[in-house]
């Protein structure tokens, strides 16, 4: 696993190493089974759901949600508040924004009491051709680059905050009795506010991430994700508050006879409110990416759908987790419609 969770915005919580055989150090000697004692309700976490939860929560970890936090704050503007620039501006001696693009930069306050405190910059493009209700088809294609330092509040809520900058893309064939899409995202950023984030949202008061995430589906299923999301408090179960993964996925359509369809390549982890991590190891992805030397165990090589788990990077004999990763290919994951990624100058 990642031997640093989120370094620039965790300092101090370093994640266990990656798992390894634990009957010798590189010394020889042997090392513990546990060089952490276990928590005690071990055994009463349903690492199942949990680990389900995650990914779900996961999913909507996107460059979707900064986006939707940034068009509600262009909806409450007020003419002069906040001012908009076309060009690239100083912020801190440093060059900021581009000629590509446009962004607000101002430190106002609104008649209705709203105050844009900070900087943002965007930029987006979309490209349409053909009839989706033909043979032929239509084809779509967005994207749309999001950067800043800014919260926009009221005197009692942030309704939105982003610092970092955030990405994405969306590739779509659709034609009658077709429909292909790649959607592919990228974030490193912290992103919270109540125009973003719902009551029910799973995770409603945000989090940081440096997530990179694609989904494709309609021909050839496949998943893939690496990064960390951080949320601040447990979030996830009311036990966990951060998510580590590098997995990649085939799904049923378009894998061949010797793809698993079952599990992903690679691992996902948890951690608790005491800063332990669980992570359930699953088949070798590369072997300079999740360990930097082969699998000691071989079970971890078997297309079964389940993985191993470890806890502060030690192995739990006897301790296999089995997820449920059909959802990821079901429909469920929420796409953005094309039209999302145009921002029109007459809306500014």
């Amino acid at each position: 696993m990642s031997p640093l969770l989120l370094p620039l915005v965790m300092v101090g919580c370093k994640k266990a190493t990656t798992p390894t055989d634990t009957t010798t150090g590189d010394t020889g000697t042997a090392a513990p089974d546990n060089l952490y004692p276990l928590p005690d309700d071990i055994d009463e976490i349903d690492f199942e759901s949990a680990f389900i939860e995650a990914v779900r929560m996961m999913t909507t970890v996107t460059t979707q949600a900064p986006w939707k936090g940034h068009v509600a704050a262009i909806d409450r503007r007020e003419v002069g508040c906040p001012d908009f620039w076309t060009d690239p501006f100083t912020i801190a001696n440093q060059t900021v924004g581009s000629e590509d693009g446009v962004a607000w930069n101002d430190d106002c306050l609104t008649t209705s009491g709203l105050v844009y405190d900070g900087w943002i910059w965007w930029d987006s493009t979309v490209r349409n051709s053909g009839q989706a209700d033909t043979y032929e088809g239509r084809t779509s294609e967005g994207s749309r680059r999001l950067e800043g330092k800014a919260t926009v509040s009221t005197t009692d809520d942030i309704t939105f905050e982003f610092v970092g900058e955030a990405s994405d893309s969306l590739y779509r064939v659709q034609a009658v009795g077709y429909d292909r899409f790649v959607y592919s995202t990228r974030m490193d950023a912290t992103v919270t506010g109540r125009d973003v984030f719902e009551t029910d949202s799973p995770t409603p008061d945000g989090y940081r991430t440096d997530l990179v995430m694609s989904l494709t589906g309609g021909d050839v299923d496949n998943f893939e994700a690496r990064g960390n999301v951080y949320t601040f408090y447990p979030q996830l179960q009311g036990r966990f508050d951060s998510i580590g993964v590098d997995m990649e996925l085939q799904g049923p359509l378009g894998a061949g006879p010797d793809s698993c369809t079952l599990e992903p390549l690679g691992w996902i982890g948890l951690r608790d409110e005491n800063a332990y991590w669980y992570d359930v190891v699953f088949l070798p992805r590369f072997q300079e990416d999740i360990v930097d030397i082969d699998y000691a165990n071989d079970p971890l090589s078997i297309c079964d759908g389940c993985g191993r788990l470890y806890v502060q990077g030690i192995e739990q004999e006897g301790r296999e987790i089995c997820i449920d990763f059909s959802f990821l290919f079901d429909g469920t994951v929420h796409l953005p419609e094309i039209e999302e990624y145009v921002l029109p100058w007459h809306s500014l």
